[in-house]
C-alpha cells in the first residue's frame, strides 16, 4: 500500500490565537493611512512538515493575500500560515513577535488621495509589503525581541535535537542520525 500524502495545511480553530492576533492588530496596527489594518479579516492556518532550507533557515510564518475566489468561499482578506512545529516550542512573547511580524507586512490599498480602496462589494483591499519593512527596532520596542531573535532560538532548538518528541522535526533529526 502506498504511503499516504501528508497534509501540509490545517485551518486553526483555536479562538485564543485569533484573539491574540486581534489584540496585536488593535494595539499596533490602527491609526492613519495604509498602516491601519483594524478591519482586516485573517485566517490562521498551521503549516506542517516545514523543513529547514539548505542554509538552515526555518520558516516560522508567512502571509498571503487571498484571491477574490477564496474571499467568496470564506470571507477573509489574508492567510497567515504558522509553522506548527516551531510554534510548539515558542513562549507567549515569541509567538506574539511571529504574528506581529506578519501583520506588519499587511497594508491597506489607498488611492491617490490617500483614501482606502474597496472592491465593488465594499470590502477593503489589502496589499503585502516587502519583507524588508519588518523593522527590528519596531519589533524590539514592542516586544523586547526581534523576529531574528526568535528565528535564532528556533534554529538552535532544531539543530541541537531539542525538538518536541514525536514532532516532525524530531523525526527528521532522528532520520539524519
Amino acid at each position: 500500500m502506498a504511503k499516504p500524502k501528508p497534509v501540509n495545511w490545517q485551518l486553526i480553530e483555536e479562538r485564543e490565537l485569533y484573539e491574540m492576533t486581534q489584540e496585536l492588530i488593535t494595539k499596533f496596527h490602527g491609526g492613519k493611512g495604509d498602516h491601519n489594518i483594524e478591519d482586516v479579516n485573517c485566517i490562521l492556518m498551521w503549516r506542517h512538515n516545514v523543513k529547514q532550507d539548505q542554509d538552515g533557515y526555518i520558516l516560522l510564518a508567512d502571509v498571503s493575500k487571498s484571491s477574490d475566489k477564496m474571499r467568496e468561499l470564506r470571507p477573509h482578506d489574508v492567510v497567515i500560515g504558522i509553522n506548527k512545529d516551531a510554534w510548539s516550542i515558542l513562549d507567549e512573547d515569541q509567538k506574539k513577535v511571529v504574528i506581529d511580524s506578519q501583520l506588519e507586512r499587511i497594508a491597506i490599498c489607498v488611492d491617490k488621495e490617500g483614501e482606502p480602496k474597496e472592491d465593488d462589494q465594499s470590502r477593503f483591499l489589502y496589499r503585502l509589503r516587502r519583507l524588508e519593512v519588518i523593522d527590528d527596532h519596531t519589533m524590539s520596542r514592542r516586544h523586547n525581541m526581534t523576529i531574528n531573535d526568535v528565528q535564532q532560538y528556533v534554529f538552535d532548538k532544531f539543530n541541537t535535537g531539542n525538538a518536541e518528541e514525536g514532532s516532525y522535526v524530531a523525526e527528521q533529526l532522528a532520520a539524519a542520525e
